[in-house]
């Protein structure tokens, strides 16, 4: 699992490299493009060939462009030790869930196919749910590595928890947003602790390859990120592009966080030089992207919304 942490830390700041961030260091939000490095990536290949292809080298150049920003010095070692002790904690409390009912009924099914086979034209005929265009599990796909016949996807989803949960420890001041973040995981360890099942139905997804969990974590991330006012106040090109990927990564995780392209807008309305920034071509492109490979799999722009179908 750390390993999985280390690998999309180094795409992050790969990405920032080729955005030309003016920090260049690790920030504690850059996770983000990490996520959205690779969710290009998987869904760029993805249209001509299986992603089997490809995770070993996924997984190896990311640990590798990591340990070339580590000797370049813009990965704070405290960060690391802070980041390896959350992922020690959820692993411990997470080590002997089973995986979840939906995981078993058809998210591991639709996950098979991402790493079998290039974009099929039709799966969802053969079962509607394989028809869902959950980005989130084309990452997943991404790292379907077996040692020990144990795949690394069943860790995946813990790196969200350990990237979110490591924005408290941070040496920053405590902002709204901050506080806001701090009173929603309060809850949810609070619910986890009184819940007659388990870890709660919250942590108990640990270790199972869903999505429920993980878009409500880019839900209060792009809130957190909206609410901060304080840290970008030197680049306020910088927040956009997280608070963009954020929502992006969201609505495409699950439909569900629809909402949140408000967000985007309302900030765009008052920061309306950012609507010609470069970075919209990105945005539009990897958009365009994931509505094609929605075509392709089931004949809708955006399934499974029958309106949107041919």
């Amino acid at each position: 699992t750390y390993l999985l942490v280390l690998n999309l830390i180094g795409y992050s700041l790969l990405f920032k490299g080729f955005l030309k961030i003016k920090n260049a260091k690790y920030q504690e939000l850059d996770f983000l493009l990490g996520y959205f490095f690779v969710a290009i990536l998987a869904l760029l290949l993805n249209f001509f060939f299986p992603l089997k292809f490809f995770a070993k080298i996924n997984f190896i150049l990311g640990l590798i462009i990591f340990v070339y920003f580590l000797f370049k010095k813009k990965i704070s070692f405290s960060f690391l030790i802070k980041v390896f002790f959350v992922t020690f904690f959820l692993v411990f409390i997470s080590y002997d869930n089973s995986i979840l009912y939906d995981s078993r009924l058809y998210h591991l099914q639709t996950i098979k196919y991402h790493p079998d086979y290039k974009v099929i034209f039709g799966i969802s005929n053969l079962e509607p749910r394989l028809g869902m265009n959950s980005i989130w599990h084309l990452i997943i796909s991404f790292y379907d590595i077996k040692i020990n016949k144990i795949n690394f996807y069943y860790f995946f989803n813990h790196t969200i928890y350990i990237f979110t949960f490591s924005i408290l420890l941070s040496n920053k001041t405590i902002e709204n947003n901050k506080i806001f973040l701090c009173i929603s995981l309060i809850y949810l360890l609070v619910y986890s602790i009184f819940h007659p099942n388990g870890d709660g139905t919250i942590l108990n997804s640990l270790g199972s390859p869903e999505v429920d969990i993980v878009s409500m974590f880019f839900y209060l991330l792009t809130f957190f990120i909206f609410l901060d006012n304080n840290n970008f106040k030197v680049s306020i090109n910088y927040k956009y592009i997280i608070l963009a990927i954020s929502v992006v990564l969201g609505v495409t995780v699950k439909l569900n966080n629809i909402s949140l392209i408000l967000i985007v807008i309302y900030f765009l309305w008052f920061n309306k030089n950012l609507l010609f920034s470069k970075i919209n071509i990105v945005f539009a492109f990897f958009i365009l992207l994931w509505i094609l490979k929605s075509i392709i799999g089931s004949g809708c722009f955006i399934f499974p919304i029958s309106q949107l179908c041919f």
